[in-house]
């Protein structure tokens, strides 16, 4: 990840499942389009600020749940092409025209990682915060989060992540300067916590109001700690991340060597479709050190021409329930009909295997 869009909005608490559904449609075209992660956490433990709060900073009513969201891409060029094309694609037109929230208060903005410090384990528990940095503090700010980075993750975070600013907008009803009142000469941060659990969150949380080094930092923020907003969410969608799946189907394919850029091509349009029916995740993997076998191996086990390379697949399903339903109504859809292979789908060898393993 290098880059990432991040979004606050408000949503009817009615509107949950409408929501998380929304949101589950639009996340194969954000992949489609170069989104490597896309997550929406839905608020659960969002306190009341005195001068500046997530509820403030969308204007949420008191019907209406907080979300706190981002996507992460491998770049910003990345980024802006993929806002470019949604612009300009009929499908999200059509998502635009369904939103079951008030598009105008919500918030967003690109930001360029400063600090992504990873742990072993799943995602649960989000905890989120928007901050407003002097640019002149920026060093101080990511030497002083590396340092709370490593405690967090002592106490639990599976994840920590610290954004900078870079194409924060201004907007006509809401925007991220105004969420944390920010000064002239100040950049907006967008940061998150990943945990496994809410439990785990809490424990940490007061794991660290007991640490003395985590009270000294405090004591040496580079920025107006009153205005910073935060909050806990429970994640609703993760298109990204890889949960142990309970059915696989493994695949094998021998494709040209001039056909890669093809093939990939086609390869990313399947996962979006396979995704949007109940797959959790889709890898294509280019052959790279595959020795010839004396009594098998993988090229003769798709009869694999010289000028062709071998392409290790696999789908992960929640199940096998999924995973029937998932191809069947797959294979209705016209869009993977369209599909135009760059290989030769006779020598293709597929099967689908239940988890027998996963460390």
């Amino acid at each position: 990840m290098t880059y990432v869009e991040g979004f606050v909005l408000a949503v009817p608490a009615a509107s949950k499942e409408v929501y998380r559904k929304h949101a589950t449609k639009a996340a194969p075209m954000f992949k489609e389009f170069g989104a490597t992660r896309m997550v929406e956490t839905w608020g659960d433990d969002v306190p009341d600020g005195k001068l500046t709060d997530f509820k403030r900073a969308v204007k949420a009513k008191p019907d209406e749940v907080v979300l706190f969201s981002w996507f992460e891409y491998p770049d910003k060029a990345t980024r802006d092409a993929a806002n470019q094309k949604m612009m300009n694609d009929p499908r999200m037109k059509e998502m635009g025209t369904e939103m079951p929230f008030d598009g105008k208060r919500m918030i967003f903005g690109g930001f360029a990682p400063i600090i992504d410090e990873r742990g072993s384990g799943k995602t649960g528990y989000v905890d989120g915060f928007v901050v407003p940095v002097p640019a002149g503090n920026k060093e101080t700010y990511r030497e002083l989060a590396a340092k709370a980075a490593a405690k967090f993750k002592q106490y639990g975070a599976v994840r920590v992540v610290e954004t900078w600013g870079d194409d924060v907008p201004d907007g006509k009803v809401t925007d991220f300067k105004g969420a944390v009142k920010a000064k002239p000469d100040e950049i907006v941060v967008f940061s998150w916590l990943e945990y496994p659990d809410k439990a785990t969150r809490d424990a940490a949380n007061k794991k660290m109001m007991e640490d003395p080094q985590m009270k000294e930092m405090g004591s040496q923020m580079p920025f107006d700690g009153q205005r910073m907003i935060w909050g806990g969410f429970q994640p609703i969608n993760d298109s990204g991340k890889s949960s142990k799946p309970a059915y696989v189907d493994g695949c094998l394919i021998a494709v040209p060597k001039a056909n890669k850029a093809a093939y990939k091509e086609m390869a990313d349009k399947h996962a979006a479709i396979l995704k949007e029916y109940g797959a959790t995740r889709t890898v294509d993997c280019w052959a790279d050190d595959v020795p010839d076998g004396k009594v098998t191996d993988y090229k003769g086990a798709v009869k694999a021409k010289p000028d062709e390379i071998v392409v290790f697949s696999w789908i992960e399903w929640p199940s096998k329930e999924a995973r029937d339903k998932g191809w069947d109504a797959a294979q209705k859809d016209p869009r993977m009909k369209d599909l135009q292979m760059p290989f030769d789908g006779q020598r293709l060898v597929y099967g689908g295997f239940s988890t027998l393993l996963d460390q």
